[in-house]
C-alpha cells in the first residue's frame, strides 16, 4: 500500500507542477500581447497626430500638405507601453515603437492620408 501512495503523491506533484508552468506561460503570453496591442494603439494615435499636423497650414503650426517638420512632443515620446521615434518625409511617416518591457520593436509606415502602408509592418524580438 505504501508504494501506491508514493506513486500517487509523485503523480500529483507532476500534475501540480505542470499546471503551474502552464499558468505562467499563459500569463507571459497575455502580457506580451497586451504590450503589443498598447504599442500598436499608440502608433495609430501618433499617425493621426501627424496627419493633423500635415493638414494644417504653416500659419497654424502645420506642414501645409507635408509631414516634414512634424516632431513628436516629449509627452508623446514614451508611455507605459514603450518609447517612440518618428522618421518623416513629405508624404510618408515611419514610426518605430520600442517595448518598455524589452519584448522588441514594432515599425510601421503611414502614407499621406495616414493609411497604413502595406508590407511596412515589421516586428522584432518576442513580437515576431
Amino acid at each position: 500500500m505504501g508504494t501506491n501512495q508514493f506513486l500517487l503523491m509523485v503523480l500529483s506533484l507532476i500534475i501540480i507542477g505542470a499546471s503551474i508552468r502552464i499558468g505562467i506561460n499563459q500569463y507571459q503570453a497575455a502580457e506580451i500581447e497586451q504590450n503589443k496591442d498598447g504599442l500598436l494603439t499608440s502608433l495609430r494615435t501618433i499617425s493621426t497626430n501627424a496627419l493633423i499636423f500635415r493638414t494644417k497650414g504653416t500659419s497654424m503650426g502645420g506642414g501645409k500638405g507635408s509631414y516634414v517638420g512634424f516632431k513628436l512632443p516629449k509627452k508623446k515620446s514614451s508611455d507605459d507601453f514603450g518609447s517612440y521615434k518618428v522618421s518623416v518625409a513629405k508624404d510618408k511617416i515611419t514610426i518605430t515603437a520600442t517595448s518598455m518591457l524589452g519584448y522588441g520593436t514594432i515599425k510601421m509606415a503611414f502614407d499621406k492620408n495616414s493609411q497604413y502602408v502595406t508590407k511596412s509592418l515589421k516586428y522584432t524580438g518576442t513580437f515576431k
